[in-house]
């Protein structure tokens, strides 16, 4: 089954980005640097030249600095053009691409760029305003688990049932949808090429543990979803749809190099054939998984009958299993395995709507009250006379405050601990669902799958 890609496209750029051999000559000795960590809100094409990429101009040392020197005060076109001397980059491709826009004779980053006394800000702030909102679900707690107490698969744990479908379903997707819908925040970008949606100086990573706001998300064809749900601390979470993603990109230099390990250098002309090759193997990998989970959801069964459902031999049908029990996504007991990990189908709609219905009515009286004195606490992380409306970094913010409301769950038993003493991979919780059970206005916060090699 071919795989396509679920939601707005938020792909994490974070460092350098893997590129294409086409840069120019005059770009080629610019070195990349870390002092950022943005995202991109809708498609980079591969046919995007370089000097109207974003992502790439981004990644430069000398943008990244000349970014956090205008976030701190506009200046003049004279001072941008001194800052890229040497580069390759001039003004107007800051302009186009845009990562920059003119304020009068002067020129201010377009996006909501965060610093780290920004980050502090937001971060205490909404730790007093997360606890408010944790505070409304808490209060409907038996509510929610009478719901819940309706999902029949005895090996799944209600609270990382709970987790995924109130903290993710209904806290990260219902609630950005209903930030939009409001005004609150900038609508994501539907079509056209994509923008930077925000940036901010480099984190460590310790610094997002237990902030779960962060859902990776892929529509299989047929409509099953893969899902992992949890903070940013690893660099790869051992669950779909990560594990494909991230093989898919390594795969191709692993192999270019394990061949010359022993003599041998890959022609360039076979390269990406040999590419494309391994992204298939890997994506049905990921297709297989789907169909294997979906079908747990009816309750346990035997290796023999989950290869016959998703189209496999014996033997492999028995690698997928032992791959999947490693993963904690299966338990296997006596021969028949059961699902060990939240699946969603059709049959589960009724229960899953009325979940996130409750979660929405929450959260619209959680704003109600809170929104408005949130906007003027939180003003002061925009310097005076900074072009960037509030709007565009609601956006970012309120994923800190529904991150920190679901720690607080997590703290408070509500969800399961996804840094549990049970857990073998820490940090998330995977899910498989169906794509049917989606509200239909929801745009989530996923990230979606790379292009293929």
């Amino acid at each position: 089954m071919r795989r396509r890609a679920f939601g707005i496209a938020l792909a994490a750029v974070i460092g350098a980005s893997l590129l294409a051999a086409t840069i120019p000559a005059n770009l080629r000795a610019q070195g990349r640097a870390d002092l950022l960590s943005w995202s991109t809100n809708g498609p980079l094409p591969d046919t995007l030249p370089q000097l109207r990429n974003p992502s790439y101009l981004l990644g430069m040392g000398e943008i990244q600095e000349l970014l956090l020197e205008l976030r701190k005060s506009p200046r003049d076109s004279a001072y941008v053009a001194a800052a890229l001397d040497g580069t390759g980059v001039s003004l107007r491709d800051l302009l186009a691409t845009p990562l920059l826009l003119r304020e009068g004779e002067r020129y201010a980053p377009s996006f909501p760029l965060l610093t780290h006394d920004d980050l502090r800000t937001v971060r205490e702030t909404s730790e007093r305003y997360a606890r408010s909102l944790a505070e409304r679900f808490l209060a409907r707690r038996a509510e929610f688990e009478r719901l819940l107490a309706r999902y029949p698969l005895d090996g799944v744990a209600r609270g990382a049932l709970a987790y995924i479908l109130i903290g993710c379903f209904s806290l990260d997707w219902d609630g950005l949808d209903l930030t939009e819908e409001r005004g609150y925040r900038t609508p994501s970008l539907q079509t056209g090429v994509g923008q930077v949606q925000w940036a901010t100086e480099r984190q460590p990573r310790e610094s997002q543990k237990k902030l779960y706001k962060g859902s990776h998300n892929e529509t299989l064809e047929g409509g099953i979803v893969l899902t992992s749900f949890g903070d940013h601390v690893k660099p790869i979470r051992l669950a779909f749809p990560d594990l494909v993603w991230r093989m898919g990109q390594a795969f191709p230099g692993v192999m270019w190099q394990a061949a010359r390990s022993y003599g041998v250098e890959v022609p360039g002309e076979l390269r990406p054939p040999l590419a494309r090759l391994s992204w298939r193997v890997l994506a049905e990998l990921g297709d297989r998984t789907g169909v294997v989970m979906m079908a747990l959801r009816d309750g346990g069964k035997t290796a023999a009958e989950l290869a016959d459902v998703a189209g496999a031999s014996r033997v492999e049908a028995a690698e997928l299993l032992d791959l999947l029990e490693a993963l904690e996504y299966v338990r296997q007991d006596s021969g028949r395995y059961a699902a060990a990990i939240p699946v969603l189908g059709e049959e589960d709609r009724a229960m899953v709507q009325e979940v996130r219905d409750l979660g929405y009515e929450i959260m619209a009286a959680w704003f109600d009250e809170n929104y408005d004195r949130l906007k003027a606490e939180l003003s002061r992380t925009t310097p005076l006379g900074d072009p960037v409306p509030f709007e565009d970094t609601f956006y970012q913010i309120w994923h800190y405050v529904f991150g920190i409301a679901n720690r607080i769950l997590v703290e408070e038993g509500m969800f399961a601990d996804p840094y549990g003493a049970d857990r073998r991979y820490p940090g998330f919780i995977p899910c498989v669902w169906h794509r049917s059970l989606d509200r239909p206005a929801t745009t989530g916060s996923s990230a979606t799958a790379p292009a293929e090699p």
